[in-house]
């Protein structure tokens, strides 16, 4: 092997004193040296694919699961409720209810609440929303829920402080198109501070 380097040099090699050779120690801890890296990297690569995996779960969960929950269509209402947007809101009522509401413009005209709260909702949480199967033509689920609601008075500015506490209870149904507010069987009891649609 002369003229060539050897990856093992002689002074690498240790007589055992049995007639047999061996490599010193440190081959030995390079081994377990290049063990332990590869250890790390398979650790760090299997922390991306958990991060990965998390990110690609939480997008999956907010643009196609999320929209798809009672939760999201009371929000949507009670959103379009404290933005003053009949439109919206019709869209999101059970088509038993559109049955008192036949049209956007008489549920603009003879609801309460389609403009009655535009800017009034100080603040709201849902306490609770109870899912269980419903056997219906209407739809196949139903969920019911509480929601506390602070209601501003009339003409009273958001940094006011004082506001009036409600706890609404809704009604709602898993129709093909999704989850909808079924008017006629929820109790809505902020409706009383909405005043009458002839008012607005």
């Amino acid at each position: 092997m002369s003229g060539k380097s050897s990856i093992i040099g002689s002074d690498d090699i240790v007589n055992s004193g049995n007639g047999y050779f061996k490599m010193k120690s440190h081959y030995k801890r390079n081994h377990f040296h290049v063990l332990g890296g590869l250890g790390e990297k398979l650790a760090e690569l299997l922390i991306w694919i958990v991060i990965i995996a998390a990110i690609v779960w939480g997008v999956h969960w907010w643009f196609y699961v999320y929209p798809n929950t009672p939760g999201y269509a009371l929000k949507s209402f009670i959103g379009a409720v404290n933005d003053g947007n009949p439109s919206k809101q019709y869209v999101w009522i059970a088509k038993s209810s559109k049955f008192y509401f036949p049209t956007e413009q008489v549920y603009k005209s003879k609801f309460p609440l389609a403009r009655g709260l535009a800017d009034r909702i100080s603040s709201y949480h849902i306490i609770n929303i109870t899912t269980t199967p419903y056997k219906s033509s209407q739809g196949t689920e139903k969920a019911e829920a509480n929601v506390s609601v602070g209601i501003l008075k009339l003409n009273q500015k958001l940094y006011q402080d004082k506001t009036t506490p409600y706890t609404d209870q809704y009604f709602l149904i898993k129709q093909p198109d999704g989850w909808r507010i079924v008017l006629e069987k929820s109790k809505i009891y902020s409706i009383l501070a909405a005043g009458s649609p002839t008012t607005y």
